[in-house]
């Protein structure tokens, strides 16, 4: 019985971090994360349509950003939830390698769109 409380305070402490329960077996589960606008790019182009006029162009790049992103699916055997595995394969689903990446994307985009309206 202590095992299916394990398994069950995995999926309920997943569920709180925002994951998705999308399948849930007798041996194993499937969470999804569903992808996110980029907070930061939207305030970003709130701040440059008043400053400089170019949020319409800043907020076609956080589009860009969201489309290319995806929903996160993983999928976990109970007995990678008892030996203690399913953490690291959540962190390692989520890297933030990942998110950074498309973050510079944004940021080198938002920096030539600076320099070619500070050219004009």
């Amino acid at each position: 019985m202590s095992q299916q409380y394990t398994i069950e305070n995995f999926a309920s402490r997943m569920s709180n971090k925002g994951w998705i329960i999308s399948m849930y077996g007798n041996d194993s589960m499937q969470l999804t994360l569903r992808r996110e606008w980029s907070k930061i790019g939207i305030a970003i182009s709130i701040i440059t349509l008043f400053l400089y006029g170019l949020g319409l162009v800043v907020f076609l790049l956080v589009v860009a950003d969201y489309l290319l992103k995806s929903d996160k699916i993983v999928y976990i055997t109970k007995k990678q939830i008892l030996d203690g595995q399913a953490d690291a394969i959540i962190n390692e689903a989520v890297s933030i390698k990942q998110s950074l990446k498309y973050f510079a994307i944004f940021l080198v985009s938002l920096f030539i769109c600076s320099l070619i309206v500070s050219s004009q």
